[in-house]
């Protein structure tokens, strides 16, 4: 885990690094690695936050982490949640459950 967990953090004033990921990060890019983030957002789901509100948030990370030379790649997450009020999303759930 990258940031501290506040529970469906999306704002940038609740978004803070735990020690040692800046550290670790300019070590992954000084070796040429690639940098994905991979991240659960049942937030967006449960309607808790926007879509836009992730998307800023997340522009916000780059933006830190590029002042720092550290380049994210690609970020993937995921909306998914069984209790999602976002109706296409919990059906998407529903199904993958039944198919398990």
């Amino acid at each position: 885990m990258v940031n501290f967990d506040k529970g469906y953090v999306h704002k940038k004033n609740d978004f803070k690094f735990r020690p040692g990921v800046i550290k670790g990060l300019k070590y992954l890019c000084k070796h040429n690695y690639y940098i994905f983030i991979v991240t659960n957002q049942a937030g967006i789901g449960k309607k808790i936050f926007t879509l836009d509100s992730f998307n800023k948030l997340h522009i916000f990370i780059k933006e830190k982490l590029q002042n720092e030379n550290i380049f994210i790649d690609n970020v993937s997450f995921s909306p998914f949640h069984p209790d999602a009020k976002l109706k296409n999303i919990k059906e998407i759930v529903l199904q993958e459950n039944l198919e398990t």
